[in-house]
């Protein structure tokens, strides 16, 4: 296996791998929630895994889509879960770059625990509990 770029890289790379884990956990519960409006969630699960792993770059380098894509993936935060991590690593960002990687990954964090918030706040209403 290959070393990390530097040290710096690979505290950022450590960085990214915790950022990376709460975003798929936002992703996740955003979907989730949605198992409590549809009678099988097995069809969105897997539309989910598929769509994750392709514009995560875990299917395919992100580098290898045409520019167009590369830019609209960009702006998306699958790229932040995989696909950033690895540049991190390997040294392909350097100097102010990391801190602004980081940053969009931080911002996508947050950015889908709010998303999966509103989503169970408009679910949870669906919700009936029996018993006592």
């Amino acid at each position: 296996m290959r070393p990390p770029a530097s040290i710096t890289h690979f505290v950022a790379f450590f960085a990214s791998v915790v950022l990376s884990f709460f975003l798929v956990a936002a992703i996740n519960f955003a979907v989730g929630t949605l198992a409590i409006r549809l009678k099988s969630i097995l069809g969105l699960l897997r539309a989910k895994y598929f769509v994750l792993e392709l514009f995560s770059g875990l299917l395919l380098p992100i580098s290898f889509f045409p520019p167009f894509f590369q830019r609209l993936l960009a702006i998306l935060p699958f790229e932040y879960v995989s696909y950033t991590p690895v540049l991190l690593y390997l040294g392909k960002i350097n100097g102010a770059r990391i801190l602004g990687a980081l940053g969009l990954q931080a911002f996508w964090v947050v950015a889908m625990i709010g998303v999966g918030d509103l989503m169970w706040r408009w679910s949870a209403r669906l919700i009936t509990i029996q018993g006592g």
